[in-house]
This record gives C-alpha cells, structure tokens and sequence, in this order.
C-alpha cells in the first residue's frame, strides 16, 4: 500500500504567501526505518529517533504503557545512538503525545557534543538525500535517514515550480507562482495520519518567519549543496536561494520570481 502523493508540499492548507505569516499544518512523508535510537536507562529499553537536533530530540513510543517512562517536566537519562556510537545523555521531557514524546537535551559528554554536532552538519546530512521513488514526474522526493527532505514540484515542461527544504527543526520554501520565499520553525508533530510500514505520513505545525531568516538559508544552501542527486535542480534552487540570502542581508527583501 502506497500514499496517493508523497509530495511533502501538498497539503489541504495551501498556504497564500501574503499577509501576516500563520501558523498551518502539513504532512510530509518520512521512511519509517532508523538506524539512530535512545536507549533508557536503567530499563534499557530502545526507543527509534523521530527527530534530532542541538536542542534535543524524539522518540517514537509504540506501546502507550511505555509513555509511563516519559512523564511530562521530568528528566531522564540514556543513551544516544547515532553514527555508530553510543553517547550518555541526560534529557527532560518536554512535549508528550501518543506514539511520540520529545525532549530538551540538558547534558551531554562533549564527545557526544562533538559528534552531534558532525552528525548535524549541513553538507554532511546532504550527501544522505536519495531520490524516493513516486508515481508523478512532476513531484520529486529527497529524503535521508537523518530526517532531512528536499521536494520539488516540476512544471510539465519540467521547470521547478516549487520547493521546500526541511531538517533540524526548520523549513525554507519557495514557489514560483508566489514568488516569495519563506522560511520557519517546525513545531511540535502531531499524531501520524498515515502508516503503511515503509512509509510514514506524519503531521507538523510550520511557523513561518515573519521575514526570510539568513540562518535558516545558509543550512539549507549547504544541505542542498552536499546533495548529489539531480544536480540542474540542486543548482537552481541552491542559487535560488544564494540571491535571496543576499538581498536579504543586502536589506532589500525583495520578491523573488526565479
């Protein structure tokens, strides 16, 4: 069993690219495989990484007894396993929902430190992106294992149309019909609509920036940078999104058509 589209761009609230940015809901596909876990302690349990960033990560909890061991405001410790190591963290829960429990890192070793941080680097996380397999030409999938996406929408003379970048937390996205480029905060994800085994539909709240924000463009120019596939579209967006970052910075966020 497949979804109808793994564009992570569709959504039923298109957002209008005007006025005063809002909050909205979106669903994005993700492959349901890991090779990143925390492991509690003292039980030992394991528990698959749905997220991870500097601040902290989330944990998929399958068994709702198990949401007893993630109690809302207290602190936990374990083990992350990234990379193909294993480092002590010391983590308080901060979001709780079913079948998810996200929490704020609170210490860490500075091994791990230092690992997390090369396992987080941009350019690195890029070279992970595949294209997934999809039944339109005119929508393309880059996904890795690490949680890092990069969707277009193709015109039917196969110009971009469109296309988001989304990792550690953040998003930045563009559209040619608009042409205005955006860029936001993930929020917390809500209960997942959509699960066929190899794929996932999970559901996020994006928080748009009030203003494109130079950060958030300069990962995504490196994500996108590190990536090997599908490289006349890499260009375009990577070079895309190079101009706005200096208009931006340049003072003039100015409208961008491609």
């Amino acid at each position: 069993m497949t979804p109808t589209s793994l564009d992570p761009s569709a959504s039923s609230n298109e957002p209008s690219f005007t006025g005063t940015p809002a909050e909205e809901r979106r669903r994005f596909p993700r492959l349901a495989v890991s090779r990143e876990a925390f492991r509690l302690k003292p039980v030992g349990k394991l528990f698959a990484l749905a997220d991870l960033s500097f601040r902290g990560f989330s944990v998929r909890v399958s068994d709702d007894n198990d949401l007893n061991a993630f109690m809302l405001g207290s602190e936990v410790s374990g083990e992350l396993g990234f990379r193909g190591e294993r480092h002590a963290v010391r983590a308080r829960v901060c979001h709780v929902e079913r079948g998810f429990a996200g929490l704020e890192i609170v210490d860490i070793t500075e091994e791990g430190r230092g690992s997390l941080k090369q396992r987080l680097d941009p350019t690195a996380l890029g070279t992970e992106l595949r294209l997934i397999p999809g039944s339109s030409l005119e929508q393309l999938w880059f996904h890795a294992i690490n949680g890092a996406d990069w969707s277009l929408e193709l015109t039917s003379s196969g110009e971009v149309a469109s296309f988001l970048v989304r990792l550690q937390g953040m998003f930045v996205r563009w559209s040619a019909v608009a042409g205005r480029l955006e860029s936001g905060t993930l929020g917390h994800m809500l209960p997942v609509d959509f699960d066929s085994g190899a794929v996932r539909m999970e559901t996020w709240v994006l928080k748009p920036d009030a203003e494109p924000d130079p950060a958030k463009l300069r990962i995504a120019i490196q994500l996108l940078s590190g990536c090997n596939e599908k490289q006349e579209f890499r260009d375009f967006c990577a070079d895309l999104l190079r101009s706005r970052l200096l208009s931006v910075v340049g003072g003039g966020a100015q409208p961008l058509s491609g």
